[in-house]
Order: structure tokens, then C-alpha cells, then sequence
């Protein structure tokens, strides 16, 4: 068991052809879909060190889009 003082955080992260999805598992977990890159709607994932957070982008018309973001 985690000490509750503990602000350390894993990050599960996958790249997959299902649904784009963040989801927090619990104050510790954070899991990550990033999507595909090569479907219609393109999306990925970007995790920030600075701020221990992953936020998730649809690519559209050469711009990146924040769908969602985790810390």
C-alpha cells in the first residue's frame, strides 16, 4: 500500500485502433489509449514531465486538438 503522501503516478499507455480514451484508475494510475495515428481522426498522446500529466489530441487540418487532459 502506497504511503498517502506519495505523489508518484503510473501511466499506462497504449496505441491501439479502439477509441481514444484517459481515464484515471485511481489517484496513482492514470491509463491511456491513445488511438491511431492512421484512422480517419487521428490522435495521439502527450505527457508532460513538468506537470506529471498526459493530455489526449485529435490531429485536424495540421493543428493538434486537446480532447483531455490527466495529472
Amino acid at each position: 500500500m502506497k504511503n498517502s503522501k506519495d505523489t508518484s503516478k503510473v501511466f499506462i499507455v497504449l496505441g491501439h485502433t479502439h477509441k481514444p480514451l484517459l481515464k484515471k484508475i485511481d489517484d496513482h494510475i492514470i491509463y491511456a489509449n491513445a488511438g491511431s495515428w492512421v484512422k480517419r481522426t487521428a490522435t495521439f498522446c502527450l505527457f508532460d514531465p513538468s506537470t506529471n500529466s498526459i493530455s489526449l489530441y485529435k490531429w485536424n487540418d495540421g493543428k493538434a486538438i486537446k480532447i483531455d487532459q490527466l495529472s
